[in-house]
Formats: C-alpha cells, sequence, structure tokens
C-alpha cells in the first residue's frame, strides 16, 4: 500500500497503540482486539477469493501517510510517522445568506443537532448569554425552534452560508465537525466544543490544548457551560490563538488541494 488516510501504525510498534492514547491498555488485550478483527476480515477475504491478512494493522504499513487536515488538528498528534498534510477541503460555498439578529451585542453561531450532548444546558447558555445568535439546527422540531426564536434566536433548518458564517461570527459553537471546525479556525474565530463520540472528542481536545476554543466533556454530569460561553466570548486568548492559526495558514491555497494531492499520488505510483 502506498496511500493511507487512516492512523498509521508506527513500524516498530505491534500491535497498534490504543486508539485513545491517554489510555494505558495493555499490549496482549489490543493483539487480541487485533485478532479478532482481523479473523473477522479475512474471513471476508476468503469469501472475495483474496490473499489473508497477517494483521488488520499491518494494513497501516504505507510509504506515506496523506492527511486532509493540519498538523495541529491531528487527532493523534506528532505520533503518526512518514505523514504529510494536505489542509482541508475548500468550502463548497453553498448554503444559504441569513441575516444576525438586531443590537450590539458579539454574534455566535450555533451548529448542533438533538444528539448534541447537553443540549437543554447548551441552549439555556445561549439565550443567558446576551449573544446575538444564528442557529443551523436541522432536526430541531417545532416546539423547540418556536421556544428559541421566542428568546430571540434566529433558527434555520436549512444549511447555511460557511463562508459568511465565519466571517461574521465573533464566536462558534459546534459539535466538532471536522470542517465546520476548521473553516472557523481558518477565520480566526475561536469555539465552544461539544463532542458526541470519539473521533469529535479528539480534534475537541487538540482545539482545546493549542488555546483557540474549550471542549464541554461528554460525559460530564453537569457541566458550567453558560461560564464557559462566558469566558470564551470574553477572554481574548481565544481568539488570539485561533488568530494564530489563521495567520500561519493564510497563505495555504485551499482551492490547489486536490490537484496537488491527485499529483502527488500519481508521483507515488508512477
Amino acid at each position: 500500500m502506498l496511500f493511507s488516510y487512516g492512523f498509521t501504525c508506527p513500524p516498530d510498534r505491534y500491535p497498534c497503540p490504543s486508539i485513545r492514547p491517554w489510555l494505558e491498555v495493555e499490549p496482549e488485550i489490543l493483539k487480541k482486539i487485533d485478532d479478532e478483527v482481523s479473523a473477522v476480515v479475512n474471513q471476508v477475504l476468503a469469501w472475495l477469493g483474496s490473499r489473508p491478512v497477517g494483521s488488520t494493522a499491518k494494513l497501516f504499513e504505507v510509504e506515506e501517510v496523506g492527511l486532509l487536515t493540519y498538523p495541529e488538528l491531528d487527532h493523534y498528534g506528532d505520533n503518526r510517522p512518514r505523514a504529510a498534510y494536505w489542509g482541508g477541503l475548500p468550502d463548497p460555498k453553498t448554503g444559504e445568506t441569513f441575516h444576525w439578529p438586531e443590537g450590539e451585542g458579539p454574534r455566535c453561531f450555533v451548529y448542533l443537532r438533538r444528539s448534541t450532548p447537553h443540549l437543554n444546558t447548551l441552549l439555556e447558555a445561549v439565550v443567558q448569554s446576551g449573544a446575538r445568535t444564528v442557529m443551523f439546527f436541522p432536526d430541531v422540531n417545532d416546539a423547540l425552534a418556536l421556544k428559541m426564536a421566542d428568546a430571540g434566536v434566529k433558527v434555520y433548518r436549512s444549511p447555511l452560508n460557511l463562508e459568511q458564517a465565519t466571517q461574521e461570527a465573533d464566536v462558534a459553537i459546534g459539535y466538532a465537525g471536522l470542517q465546520t471546525t476548521t473553516a472557523f479556525l481558518l477565520a480566526g474565530k475561536p469555539m465552544l466544543l461539544l463532542p458526541g463520540h470519539l473521533e469529535q472528542y479528539m480534534l475537541a481536545k487538540r482545539v482545546q490544548d493549542m488555546g483557540a476554543g474549550i471542549l464541554v466533556h461528554p460525559e460530564l454530569a453537569n457541566p458550567d457551560i453558560g461560564k464557559m460561553l462566558q469566558e470564551l466570548l470574553n477572554h481574548a486568548g481565544y481568539r488570539a490563538s485561533a488568530e494564530a492559526f489563521a495567520a500561519k495558514y493564510r497563505p495555504f491555497q485551499q482551492g490547489t488541494v486536490l490537484s496537488n494531492l491527485v499529483r502527488r499520488i500519481e508521483s507515488l505510483v508512477s
């Protein structure tokens, strides 16, 4: 294999380290998991008439790791050998334009779903924050949409123009989806992040570690989201860190990511 878009196991580390790098997991347990996955993979390969794999981990022994992200946002930090970072995919520039609520307060853009952890606490914090809020909430029910509208929050079910949102908002709230998170950071805007699964949590942790946002842990019983949001709005350090990230990658031409990537793959296979 020449190219990979997943976590790459260092060749001198078998079995691969845990997908949760902060946990100390015994190598015997990791090997048992790898053996079980490999057995299922080999059953499928046998059904297809293909050769078995010795280990699922060895599928990731590659010439080069190509990642559509930035080093600061890599889930595994500097634990990835031979990694080439190509930046994020360009914004498709779709979605409808929108208008912010009238007033003088800071502008907060929110993108969430009903499955977002701590949803009710978050909505209460947004209302109490005093921020002029636009919310993209695709699966909101009518009653909740009406309640938020009565509180002065503009709620949309249809996708909104992300470029407008990143340029006009002062802060953003989301569940740590990669494209949305990257877009706001490239615009120098800090984020409050409420991840719902492991991959989102790892991205949110990276954003928090570089000082450009605040992570709301999904397993906290009663997080003080109102306090976290006020901290994000009132402490300039978060914005400064996000702006430093944006300045670092401002010269990067997102529009050339795919063409550059294709040329690199061609050079590897030629």
